[in-house]
């Protein structure tokens, strides 16, 4: 039987290119690496890729999302079990936490009660925690509570047992603090009960903080700017992109000041 050389093939779908010979997903000119069932692999290279292409929840989607999150928790109470119950509960929490406190996904995660409250339990004023991203480069951020962030964490934690302050808030069965992408995963759920049709992840979370806080604010240019340096961004392109403002946003940035014919 004759058989052909297996040449370089490429097949189109959906806007996508699947590279035969080197098992990657083309996207916009990118490659993406696969692994054998077809799905992205977890790289650091795929991360960004999957990160720059979610989106903010939607300030209507909001409750949407807290309701879906508490009929998890209704249904664990109804089923008597103490346990889906208290996930249920660190769920919501983590939720209302991570929007208002905006932090990468594997810093809110990796929170200890020690971060927030001092031994007696009374919010701390602040603390300086190093980011897991940015640990090489000895960059540091500033954690401040707001009282969202503060009522959400102190209606957690009347349902924990803690024996010790310095241990993680949002606790893992197996042990540790829940994995990041096992946070995605909670966020990808609970959306799709919401009915949510945007691509949203955990990293929507930290989104929503800076585009709610752009969408309020009455001088955009300053927080953009504000934005820029709790990022640790290096332009304001680059926030402009990722809070996901669009052209006709930016235009109206521009023609919300006028200059230099104010006395005439």
């Amino acid at each position: 039987m004759n058989t052909q050389p297996i040449r370089k093939e490429e097949v189109k779908k959906k806007g996508k290119v699947l590279d035969f010979t080197t098992g990657k997903k083309k996207v916009k000119g990118k490659d993406i690496k696969l692994r054998k069932d077809g799905k992205p692999k977890q790289t650091k290279s795929n991360a960004k890729k999957n990160r720059d292409n979610v989106y903010p929840f939607k300030e209507e989607d909001i409750p949407k999302m807290v309701q879906c999150f508490q009929k998890q928790i209704d249904i664990a109470i109804a089923k008597k079990s103490k346990q889906k119950e208290l996930i249920a509960r660190r769920n919501l929490a983590g939720f209302i936490m991570g929007m208002n406190i905006g932090l990468r996904a594997s810093d809110l995660v990796s929170l200890k009660w020690s971060d927030i409250y001092d031994k007696d339990f009374n919010f701390l004023e602040g603390k300086k925690i190093t980011p897991k991203k940015t640990r090489k480069k000895k960059k540091h951020v500033l954690l401040k509570y707001n009282d969202a962030f503060k009522r959400a964490i102190d209606e957690y934690r009347i349902h924990c047992k803690i024996r010790d302050i310095n241990s993680y808030i949002f606790e893992s069965r197996e042990g540790g603090y829940i994995k990041p992408s096992t946070w995605g995963g909670i966020i990808k759920s609970v959306a799709k009960s919401a009915e949510i049709e945007y691509n949203v992840c955990s990293h929507s979370l930290r989104k929503t903080f800076a585009r709610v806080r752009y969408d309020h604010s009455i001088q955009k240019d300053k927080t953009l700017v504000e934005l820029m340096r709790i990022f640790n961004h290096a332009s304001l392109t680059v926030t402009l992109d990722y809070i996901c403002i669009c052209e006709e946003e930016l235009e109206q940035l521009y023609n919300d000041v006028n200059l230099g014919y104010e006395i005439m």
